[in-house]
């Protein structure tokens, strides 16, 4: 229902070159501008009326129009009250009390150039017909890159006419655009749509036929100044409703003429969205939720959506797309947490290879991606002084553009992302440090302490000792890198994950200073490798063979000096030949040629093929379509009293619906793991055992 609030003068039976239609929801400060810029028109009052449908609360609608009608006296000016508060409606409603034959929408927000209406009146767009005006956002009232791409694609078609599917780039806004009233006249706002109802409007004009655009020329002053503002409060939504009108454009039946167009006013929805985003970030999850609920992955853009949007950071020495244990599963855990991020990390071109299909892991919680040039080490102080130096500069630009950030979270192995997390945590003491630890730090898998060389940066570590010296603790006597690495995260972070249980004992254990030791233990949590998500599984389908007549087994991994499949090979040879024919093991690893050539000599060449890595989205999808998968523990008799390891693939596994074989030593975390089958390190007979139980089970 829609209640005329004012009117400035009768005029029903009059009509305006052009009417500004302005819905307004809490504008405060911005609708005052906004009006201002609309009294402040170069077109005579009588060639123009204005407007302002308020479908919220009043919050000071009604004083900035008598305070516009004030200004200029003689001006049109309407307000009207919109009972249903929804800003589709509220355009609705403004078009319905309109006299202009020319229509434009401006967002409370926003302003229009001191000579908008009189340049569309001097070329105005007919029947069928739109112009598109020079659209400049001003974050926090400073005008945009005048240079941008953008702007410069649309003054490239400056004064002329363009079919709009020849040139869906020119749809750069819905606000600002010029109708003509019979366009308008062939579809309405959706009154249910909370954002994108100019880019669904848009659509099914384009649905209906062919929709041409005009750019005024250069050198006219028609410019739409749409204002971001960041820092200030925004009506919350429900995330599902800001999903609805990309649906709907989605569902849109094909045509001509709305086709090459769809993708430009998707980028429009998203851009929306955005906007939306930037200023309640705490919606971001739930976006992405419904983004996926309504098949909408390929209709919002994830770049243009988290543009701006992340408040937390992560520091990430190794991230993906670089093939690293560790890299994936920080970006498992990232997108776990579901809160988007802006990530920090180092160059590693020179020693890593990458995988473009990682890159899904965290692609929807990811924000903006530092990578800094430092030189790549894990034990050498002055790489770690390096990334640090270049990593906190970056940050120092990051945090000057959007503000304080939130929250840091860091993950060891690679031990320089924790040497920055922590300075960051020192030097802005408001940061909520999140430190991952994965396996043992300070000491390797034969229980041997790391060493480390190269001198640490003197003015860095003062700050690491004043740090510590403030919070009562103790600084290491000496330099090793390890030491430090633990001392800082025990010291500093609010939050500290460890991978296992075991992994936790064994490090608390052997810390030398056990103040330190205890407060790490009441700032810990337990939490494994996170499963992937359940749609990477199918992302990407294999065409590796897997034989149908067979079992099939795998194996992904390295072969370590702690960690190969001795028994499993032993297994195999032991197989009757009716076993032999019924089973195949395919082992994804590091160097498949020189694996053939044992295999070969060994007799196995016909029960096991070895090949090189895949992506990491097609291991997901091998994993679920193997029969058996085989994850093994690594040997820590003699060297641990406890096996402080847990391999992250267990996680993959886990969430491949195949069943697994667990090669386990006693009390480890993976032999508490709900295998499918389990048989012990060095155990020949056992893993013949669950061999045979493997051949004679049912397979699908």
């Amino acid at each position: 229902m829609v209640v005329i609030t004012s009117v400035s003068e009768s005029w029903a039976a009059q009509t305006s070159d052009v009417s500004v239609i302005v819905p307004t929801s809490l504008g405060g400060t911005g609708l005052i501008r906004c009006l201002a810029s609309l009294v402040g028109q170069d077109l005579p009052t009588e060639r123009f009326d204005v407007v302002v449908v308020q479908y919220g609360p009043d919050d000071g609608t009604r004083a900035a129009v008598a305070d516009a009608q004030a200004a200029r006296p003689g001006i049109r000016l309407t307000l009207l009250t919109e009972t249903v508060a929804s800003r589709s409606a509220a355009k609705n409603a403004g078009f319905d009390a309109s006299l202009g034959e020319l229509v434009v929408f401006v967002h409370d927000q926003d302003r229009l150039s001191r000579g908008y209406l009189s340049g569309v009146v001097a070329k105005p767009p007919a029947a069928g017909r739109i112009t598109v005006p020079l659209v400049i956002d001003e974050v926090n009232d400073r005008p945009a890159d005048l240079h941008s791409e953008p702007i410069r694609r649309v003054l490239t078609r400056a004064g002329r006419q363009v079919e709009v599917a020849k040139a869906p780039y020119l749809l750069t806004t819905g606000p600002g655009i010029v109708f003509s009233r019979t366009l308008l006249l062939r579809a309405r706002f959706d009154v249910d749509l909370v954002l994108a109802e100019d880019a669904v409007l848009l659509g099914r004009l384009l649905s209906i036929g062919p929709l041409n655009c005009v750019v005024p020329p250069a050198v006219s002053d028609v410019v739409y100044r749409r204002s971001r503002r960041r820092g200030d409060q925004s009506i919350r939504v429900d995330p599902g409703h800001l999903l609805e009108g990309p649906a709907r454009l989605a569902q849109l039946p094909p045509g001509e003429h709305l086709n090459p167009t769809r993708n430009q006013l998707a980028t429009l929805a998203s851009e929306d969205l955005n906007r939306y985003l930037q200023l309640n970030p705490d919606d971001h999850s739930g976006v992405i939720r419904h983004r996926r609920l309504r098949g909408l992955e390929t209709v919002i853009d994830l770049s243009t959506l988290n543009r701006g949007v992340a408040r937390d950071l992560a520091v990430l020495y190794t991230s993906v797309p670089y093939v690293d244990t560790s890299a994936n599963v920080a970006a498992r855990r990232i997108s776990a947490r579901g809160r988007i991020v802006d990530v920090i990390s180092n160059n590693m071109t020179k020693r890593l290879a990458t995988d473009p299909s990682s890159e899904a892991l965290w692609a929807e919680y990811l924000d903006r991606r530092i990578e800094v040039v430092a030189h790549p080490s894990d034990t050498w102080w002055p790489g770690v002084t390096e990334f640090c130096r270049k990593g906190f500069s970056q940050f120092s630009l990051l945090e000057g553009s959007k503000g304080p950030y939130s929250s840091v979270y860091s993950r060891v192995m690679h031990p320089t992302s924790h040497f920055l997390a922590a300075w960051l945590k020192l030097r802005r003491p408001g940061l909520t440090w999140l430190a991952e630890l994965s396996d043992p730090v300070r000491h390797d898998v034969r229980g041997n302490e790391r060493p480390s060389s190269g001198s640490p940066d003197p003015i860095m570590m003062a700050d690491f000792r004043a740090g510590l010296a403030a919070r009562g603790f103790k600084s290491p006597a000496s330099e090793s890198l390890y030491l430090w690495l633990e001392t800082l995260t025990y010291a500093f972070a609010d939050e500290i994950t460890f991978t296992n249980e075991n992994q936790r004992a064994f490090m608390l254990e052997h810390f030398p200073d056990r103040v330190l030791a205890e407060r790490a233990e009441r700032h810990s949590l337990i939490s494994h490798h996170p499963r992937p998500d359940p749609s990477l599984y199918s992302m990407v389908e294999s065409d590796y063979d897997l034989p149908a007549d067979r079992v099939n087994l795998a194996y992904f991994g390295v072969f370590y000096a702690t960690r190969g499949l001795s028994e499993v090979w032993r297994a195999l040879e032991l197989l009757d030949d009716e076993g032999r024919d019924r089973v195949m093991l395919h082992v994804f690893t590091s160097k498949p040629d020189e694996l053939t050539d044992e295999l070969t000599i060994a007799g196995l060449i016909d029960v096991v093929r070895a090949n090189p890595y895949v992506g990491y989205l097609e291991y997901l999808n091998l994993a679920a379509n193997c029969d058996v998968l085989i994850v093994n523990d690594a040997h820590t008799i003699g060297i641990h009293d406890l096996n402080p390891y847990l391999p992250s693939k267990w996680s993959d596994y886990a969430g491949s619906g195949s069943e697994v074989w667990g090669i386990v030593e006693p009390g480890s975390v993976l032999s508490s793991r709900p295998l499918t089958y389990r048989s012990q390190l060095d155990d020949v007979e056992g893993a013949l055992s669950v061999l045979k139980a493997i051949i004679s089970a049912p397979h699908g």
